[in-house]
């Protein structure tokens, strides 16, 4: 049976992060901007949550992942303008 690492997710949120914030031109509307950025941050601080062995059911990290949930709605929204 293979270990599975929990690295790697860990990795992809933060990579994501990182990828979106160079992603963010003059050109991009400052409400979505905005958006992106906490977007962004909050990923990264899933993922170093995640990192310390925080579960996502604890309530500091659920209340990221819900945070996270919102911002990509209101992305997802504004981008449906």
């Amino acid at each position: 049976r293979p270990h599975r690492s929990r690295a790697s997710p860990r990795a992809a949120l933060v990579n994501g992060a990182q990828y979106l914030m160079t992603k963010l031109t003059p050109e991009v509307p400052a409400e979505l901007g905005d958006t992106v950025h906490k977007f962004a941050n909050t990923l990264v601080e899933i993922g170093a949550a995640a990192a310390t062995g925080l579960p996502n059911d604890d309530p500091e990290q659920a209340n990221r992942l819900h945070d996270a949930d919102t911002y990509a709605a209101q992305i997802n929204d504004e981008c449906s303008k």
